[in-house]
């Protein structure tokens, strides 16, 4: 038994010891540097012709071997593969020379206007390319992108071969494109790691983009991007200016419909800095079914509360269907009408319902009575106070299902519906025919 206990004794002692050497010898030594890994990665963005679908493994540092600035964004990508090209005429011999990163290109044939210059340039070694230019100046603005141009230069691209990139927007359910050289900066957006987007290019490419890898890390060759190739697009979007007679409010609305198809999106709309709306609408097919073919027709509707709504009409193109983009500039003209009106009911004989248009040469009380041929009041409907301007749509005029103010229809035969709207007073006769 004292054998046992003296064993026990001298192992306590033993750890005592110890863990006092233990902790003296951590004390003496001089603290680590703890590794932090710093190392970025290269990624291989591989775009095919076509739509494709993208997520970005890195926190973007650098895209095309330019440093990104913040986030990278929409922009960076769409003019990754852009050329900058300053084009100004030579003195000595009047023609044309075009510089890009300090290599002089002849061009071969330029036709300058007052706004936009066109031409082609021949790189050494390489085909002709198209190309398209913007008269500018210091700062200009060119696909998304700002260089300094001098003054009375010319300056133009090798144009992109990205024509929008798309995102959806969790906040409202939508989706939201940016369309290099024509998106507001509104609707510019970042690129977020791990989120995926679409893209669509009109010419397979290839971006390079350097940053630090999320989740694990990236080693050897990087997975190309997944494309889907449709002589038709699945995704789809329609987007130009919008040029209203009117100022436009939080109430305006803009919707785009394809007419083939029966689909409608309720567009984006944003303001440019120099205060031009513009709007946007995207169509995407969930199941990457193609939902646009050439000559269909797209209706752009203007739906304001002090109008009615005001549609215009554009066709799809064969060049469209590459670009996925239909570019359809609007010009919607709002009239105030010069007088306040009553108009026919529609349908008229009618059974059970019609509608009773008016318009307002400006903003008052509306209501409409119904008598019938007796001249006993039936039904009276007011509508309260309306802004000027013409309410003849099924969705402004004034409804009438053919009910008195009990509830209880009324028999066929004649009768007559007036509108009172301030000072102004009219009468009509309506037919109700069973």
């Amino acid at each position: 038994m004292l054998k046992r206990l003296t064993i026990c004794l001298f192992l306590m002692l033993f750890l005592i010891v110890a863990a006092i050497w233990f902790d003296t010898a951590i004390a003496e030594e001089p603290p680590k540097e703890i590794t932090v890994h710093s190392y970025t990665r290269r990624f291989t963005l591989a775009l095919e012709a076509g739509i494709n679908m993208i997520s970005m493994p890195l926190e973007v540092k650098k895209i095309a071997d330019q440093a990104i600035d913040g986030n990278l964004r929409a922009s960076d990508l769409a003019t990754a593969g852009s050329k900058l090209i300053a084009v100004q005429r030579n003195p000595s011999n009047q023609e044309w020379d075009a510089h890009a990163s300090g290599v002089e290109f002849p061009v071969t044939s330029f036709d300058p206007s007052p706004t936009a210059l066109t031409g082609t340039y021949t790189p050494a070694g390489g085909d002709d390319l198209d190309v398209y230019a913007l008269m500018s100046g210091v700062n200009a603005d060119i696909y998304g992108t700002h260089e300094q141009i001098p003054a009375g230069n010319y300056a133009f691209f090798d144009p992109t071969t990205i024509s929008w990139v798309i995102r959806f927007d969790q906040s409202d359910g939508r989706f939201k494109a940016y369309i290099p050289g024509t998106s507001t900066e509104a609707m510019n957006f970042a690129l977020e790691s791990g989120k995926g987007y679409l893209v669509n290019v009109m010419k397979t490419t290839t971006i390079d983009l350097e940053g630090m890898p999320w989740g694990t890390p990236i080693f050897g060759q990087s997975p190309a991007a997944p494309a889907v190739k449709s002589a038709r697009p699945w995704a789809f979007v329609v987007s130009g200016q919008l040029t209203v007679s009117i100022p436009l409010t939080e109430q305006s609305k803009v919707v785009v419909t394809n007419l083939r198809m029966g689909a409608s999106i309720l567009a984006t709309t944003t303001i440019s800095q120099n205060g031009q709306p513009y709007y946007s609408a995207v169509f995407v097919d969930p199941d990457r079914k193609p939902l646009v073919d050439s000559g269909d027709n797209y209706r752009v509707t203007l739906i304001d509360p002090r109008t009615d709504p005001i549609h215009l009409q554009f066709q799809v193109e064969s060049a469209d269907l590459s670009t996925a983009h239909l570019k359809a500039d609007t010009q919607f003209s709002v009239l105030v009408p010069q007088t306040t009106s009553l108009g026919q009911n529609y349908p008229n004989p009618f059974n059970p319902e019609t509608w009773i248009p008016f318009q307002l040469h400006q903003p008052t009380t509306v209501s409409v009575l119904v008598y019938n041929a007796a001249g006993k009041k039936v039904r009276q409907m007011d509508i309260g106070f309306r802004p000027a301007g013409s309410y003849h749509s099924m969705g402004r005029a004034v409804y009438w299902n053919g009910q008195t103010d009990l509830g209880e229809i009324v028999s066929s035969g004649v009768y007559f519906y007036t509108l009172q709207a301030g000072a102004f007073t009219s009468t009509r006769r309506l037919v109700i025919l069973k």
